[in-house]
């Protein structure tokens, strides 16, 4: 959807400008760039952008994220898994997510929960302070559709399959 023409339909609300989260989400050239511009479109309507530091560590984010996705994965996907005929249809990205949400023991689930619940307080913390946080929605430009997934970006090598779209996770 386009944005509603400028004007101060936007009065007085407070946004926080996240970027890139501190430097820990690298993007591509241009990325922030746009997304900067945008933000002076809302600030021609009367909103009050405001850059906001990392309110939490981006690694704790991941690491939760990446852990508790796995944990679910390997319970909607383990029936497949199990079943050699089925597993031989799984991507080697969906095995991976499965395996490493079995070896997770409960004392580690129960640590990756609790940094998602110390995010979610952080979150709502901000949003006593801003109407609206802000951040890209994507780290990279459109790929070949040839490509599972961008190896790097901005010289910054992909360690899985998700890394490349790490962005999402807050």
């Amino acid at each position: 959807p386009l944005m509603p023409a400028p004007g101060d339909h936007l009065n007085g609300a407070r946004i926080g400008w996240l970027g890139d989260w501190g430097g820990a989400y690298p993007m591509e050239n241009g990325v922030l760039d746009t997304c900067r511009a945008a933000l002076t479109q809302m600030e021609a309507a009367g909103a009050i952008v405001e850059d906001v530091v990392a309110p939490f560590p981006a690694e704790e984010l991941w690491q939760s994220w990446l852990g508790l996705r796995a944990f679910a994965n390997s319970a909607r996907l383990g029936a497949f898994y199990n079943d050699p005929a089925k597993r031989a249809g799984l991507k080697p990205d969906a095995i991976w997510e499965i395996e490493t949400g079995l070896a997770l023991s409960g004392p580690e689930i129960l640590r990756l929960s609790a940094i998602r619940s110390r995010w979610s307080q952080t979150a709502a913390r901000l949003f006593t302070q801003y109407d609206a946080l802000v951040l890209p929605t994507a780290q990279v430009w459109p790929f070949p559709v040839d490509w599972v997934s961008p190896q790097e970006i901005a010289g910054q090598s992909m360690d899985t399959y998700h890394r490349w779209m790490e962005v999402v996770v807050p």
